[in-house]
């Protein structure tokens, strides 16, 4: 082949390179503009389901990666309370919505659920009618609870004609150590903020030998909308040694507290009067930041049981190991005199 032919079939392989350089780098072009327009679109169809709830959860359904700031911008909500993205796992989306509806006072409440993640988030709609006879929906409140250990749960309840809704959060969290709060939403109210939060489950776990394990709970057992507002919630607290290792777990008895709480304003708080449980310690006992005790808290408040247990057939390890903890690790104080002398004279040994 001469010159002028190589030269030529050069020419023309290098005409198709570049021509193959264009068309791949015009459809990476295309494919990237596309992208950002459907982003585009996708963010402002987010923008506009702000204006009712149906738009918000059809939306969710038929989407699967976004990210809420065109919603939360449209519905003037705060920046740092936009939830985390969405996206897809394993094929599935990770965020999901439920609609509640109340008819009383109108509204909607929007649950969004993240699959991956132990977050919802709540969006509160009244529904207004507007003068040509149409309806239009407005924000009203929204909640945002997060839990660490364990799935979230709500449901609404109707108290004598009033919604509430209930919905649990994490308390306190850590090693060994965790709090369930629920918490009652006035949906009668102006915003979506809790009326009344309590500890509905928790467990403290001991690490250490000079402390003591407790789990509790609380329970709802009586809602009162007249003549005073007032919810009553029953507690129960069970104490125990337990370092979670091969030695013995030694059950310490339990105790039990009712609690009173009236509406005052916008809240609930604890009323002295009608509980069995002062409102100096009620935080100590059943709030949702506690923790283990330490042997004086364990005797100041499981010295009930403990006084009584001399009498329980059936436990004499338990008295013989709680004589040798009382001695090595609580205080001088009544308390600690009081149950060595009850407990030691049974084993050969003095109270101190």
């Amino acid at each position: 082949m001469n010159n002028d032919a190589q030269n030529q079939a050069a020419i023309k392989t290098m005409s198709q390179t570049n021509y193959l350089c264009l068309l791949v780098r015009y459809l990476l072009c295309f494919a990237i503009g596309s992208l950002f327009l459907v982003e585009a679109d996708d963010a402002e169809d987010l923008a506009r389901a702000a204006q009712s709830p149906y738009d918000i959860q059809r939306f969710v359904e038929h989407h699967s990666g976004f990210d809420w700031g065109p919603l939360w911008v449209a519905l003037k909500l705060p920046e740092d309370s936009t939830p985390p993205p969405c996206g897809d796992e394993r094929g599935q989306p990770t965020c999901s919505s439920e609609l509640m509806t109340v008819l009383d006072p109108p509204q909607m409440i929007v649950c969004l659920h993240w699959s991956n993640s132990h977050f919802e988030t709540y969006l509160r709609f009244l529904r207004e009618r507007q003068p040509a006879g149409s309806i239009a929906w407005r924000i009203a409140g929204y909640f945002e609870p997060r839990a660490k250990y364990f799935a979230l749960r709500h449901h609404i309840v109707d108290v004598e004609g009033k919604p509430f809704l209930v919905a649990t959060s994490q308390g306190t969290s850590g090693t060994g150590v965790s709090s369930e709060v629920e918490n009652w939403i006035d949906l009668t109210g102006s915003d979506l903020k809790p009326a009344l939060s309590f500890t509905s489950k928790a467990t403290y776990f001991a690490q250490f030998d000079s402390y003591i394990s407790r789990k509790l709970s609380g329970t709802v057992t009586s809602i009162k909308i007249r003549p005073v507002k007032s919810i009553i919630v029953q507690y129960m607290m069970e104490f125990s040694h337990d370092l979670g290792g091969p030695g013995p777990v030694y059950r310490l008895g339990s105790r039990s507290d009712t609690v009173r709480y009236l509406r005052t304003g916008d809240h609930f708080t604890a009323d002295p009067k009608t509980s069995t449980v002062a409102s100096a310690e009620l935080n100590l006992l059943y709030g949702p930041e506690g923790d283990v005790f330490s042997c004086d808290q364990f005797l100041i408040y499981d010295i009930g049981y403990l006084s009584g247990l001399r009498d329980v057939p059936g436990t004499d390890d338990v008295r013989r190991w709680l004589a040798q903890y009382v001695d090595k690790w609580c205080e001088n104080t009544p308390q600690k005199r009081g149950i060595l002398a009850l407990l030691q004279p049974s084993f050969g040994g003095q109270p101190r």
